[in-house]
């Protein structure tokens, strides 16, 4: 039998073969910083209405199940090194998975927004308290009464995210005004406010 041409090459492609190259390293990084700035872009830009839309849950839920099984039962192509360091190949696969549920509620929330073609209707919100939590300048709101404009109602509008010089005027009894959006996926979602200038009463 012949002996490695360098003392422990077989060892360094050992590591090699579970850590990977500069490559992976680079698509990792990538993929850890585009898709939750994607998911971030599209929850600024097409909030939902109902941060836990049970649709939007179900489609990133879903997506996220279908690809870890998809891994799981590709495992060997995916992660050639399994055998070498199961661990950190079991943790990877969960976590490449938890980002396709993730990209894919972020794909909702495009499609549901930018396809969206209904007329909005607006709601008048009176602002319960201020609720700024790092870069978000958030109010909580009373709920609107159920004699909403039909065809359809809005579930879940508690809160709202303001700019921040508008969340620096506003106070609690303010009133505003919310045009909320159908939804093209049917899960309605915030195209805007507009302060009032009035108090409630």
């Amino acid at each position: 039998m012949s002996k490695p041409e360098h003392p422990g090459s077989e060892e360094i492609r050992t590591k090699g073969d579970v850590f990977g190259g500069p490559k992976d390293w680079v698509l990792a990084l990538a993929l850890l910083v585009v898709l939750p700035a994607t998911g971030l872009w599209a929850s600024v830009t097409f909030p939902l209405v109902d941060p836990l839309d049970p649709v939007s849950l179900v489609v990133g839920g879903g997506l996220a199940l279908f690809a870890f099984e998809l891994m799981r039962r590709r495992r060997r192509s995916f992660f050639p090194w399994w055998n070498s360091a199961p661990f950190l190949a079991g943790g990877s696969l969960i976590a490449m998975a938890l980002l396709t549920g993730f990209l894919a509620i972020a794909c909702f929330n495009v499609v549901n927004g930018a396809l969206d073609r209904s007329a909005p209707i607006e709601v008048r919100l009176a602002v319960v308290r201020k609720a700024a939590f790092r870069d978000k300048f958030r109010v909580r709101v009373a709920p609107p009464d159920t004699g909403m404009p039909a065809p359809w109602r809005v579930r879940g509008l508690d809160h709202l995210d303001l700019s921040e010089p508008d969340y620096e005027r506003v106070r609690p009894g303010a009133i505003l005004v919310a045009r909320v959006g159908r939804g093209f996926l049917r899960s309605p979602w915030y195209r805007g406010y507009r302060l009032t200038g009035e108090v409630a009463q």
